[in-house]
């Protein structure tokens, strides 16, 4: 005798339903974080950034603790909602440097940074949170 099969639509549970809330909300808190292990290394005092589709063409920056830097920063969106800018803040969330927002369309700007105690921090677009990355002094 083979198992009956039914034709009614599977019903879910309401304890699966939160599960699966739970893992897509996981999912997407993990992608949109920062990353606590960035192992990019300063080598340097002259940064270049990128924007472009809204996104940054780098997730991981760094400096030398203790000395001024700079970054080059260059919007390459083409989208209307494009204006982007550079932020970086400590782990407590407050703002230790905000740089001016570029108008999309190859726009460029070379920001100039106060010397930063060692340390691990976040850079981000003021306008678009989602575009960020971990910032690393040292």
């Amino acid at each position: 005798m083979s198992p009956t099969r039914s034709s009614a639509p599977h019903k879910l549970e309401p304890a699966m339903c939160v599960a699966f809330g739970l893992i897509l909300t996981l999912a997407t808190v993990a992608c949109t974080s920062t990353s606590a292990s960035a192992t990019c290394q300063p080598r340097g005092t002259e940064l270049r950034v990128l924007a472009e589709g809204h996104a940054f063409d780098t997730d991981c920056l760094a400096a030398p603790a203790d000395q001024e830097f700079t970054i080059a920063f260059r919007n390459e969106d083409t989208s209307p909602h494009g204006v982007h800018n550079i932020a970086i803040y400590r782990e407590d969330g407050v703002a230790v440097f905000t740089g001016k927002a570029l108008r999309p369309g190859g726009t460029s700007v070379v920001y100039e940074v106060q010397p930063l105690a060692a340390g691990t921090y976040t850079f981000r677009c003021d306008r678009h949170p989602f575009m960020n990355g971990t910032f690393i002094v040292g």
